[in-house]
């Protein structure tokens, strides 16, 4: 597994097959290696990097807290690091947002956004974010997990980087490229609805949830290569 020192820290990535280059970024708390299956999938046809984000899988944690803009930043120094050129961009939930991120400044060949969780709604998981109400640590445990959120698996700076992230809503940004959603119809994490929200260009619905590229390789790769 390649890496490289971006932004002062370790990060490593992986590189697959040859072709165009298609650069995939995963999701909160997941890694390059979640999209293995994908990957497979699509290396007869594209050079595939597939980036460990700073925090996640192999690379090195944040030193101290970002933001949406910082990790924009750290993905424009990695893209000319690399020497990464005319590409194709795939983000997978923040990935998503990240990707889109991006594209609202830099052009890309096409941009695949899957699930992006851009959409910041105005609900009680993010009124409970900026609380800061006395309660028993296992009690917070529940209530979050109840509620499906990241935030009680993570502390220090990558807590403080969540909070960063949910806050920003870049649901308002103007892609530079072609756009194609893919959303899992029984996506609970990012509801399907969201989507209505997102300007893009097509919008694919697929049987699934919110982890596509684990629930559902093969239809995912399949709506990727039907919108090249």
């Amino acid at each position: 597994m390649p890496k490289t020192q971006v932004k002062g820290l370790n990060i490593h990535y992986l590189i697959k097959g040859k072709g165009d280059p298609f650069l995939i970024l995963h999701g909160w708390g997941s890694s390059s290696q979640k999209w293995e299956k994908v990957i497979n999938l699509l290396s007869f046809k594209f050079q595939l990097i597939a980036i460990d984000l700073p925090g996640f899988g192999k690379s090195q944690e944040l030193k101290e807290s970002w933001d949406i803009n910082n990790y924009n930043e750290f993905l424009k120094e990695f893209i000319k690091k690399i020497g990464l050129k005319d590409f194709y961009l795939l983000g997978h939930s923040f990935g998503g947002t990240l990707a889109f991120k991006y594209n609202s400044e830099n052009k890309v060949k096409k941009l695949f956004l899957v699930a992006p969780s851009l959409v910041r709604e105005k609900t009680f998981k993010k009124k409970l974010f900026s609380l800061n109400v006395p309660c028993p640590p296992f009690l917070k445990k529940i209530i979050y997990k109840g509620l499906k959120s990241d935030y009680p698996y993570y502390h220090g700076t990558m807590r403080e980087t969540l909070k960063n992230i949910v806050s920003q809503d870049l649901s308002h940004l103007k892609p530079l490229s072609k756009t194609i959603l893919i959303w899992g119809k029984k996506d609970r994490i990012t509801p399907l609805f969201q989507a209505d929200k997102i300007k893009k260009d097509v919008l694919e619905i697929i049987p699934g949830g919110h982890a596509l590229e684990i629930e559902k390789p093969d239809l995912l790769v399949e709506k990727i290569l039907e919108n090249l």
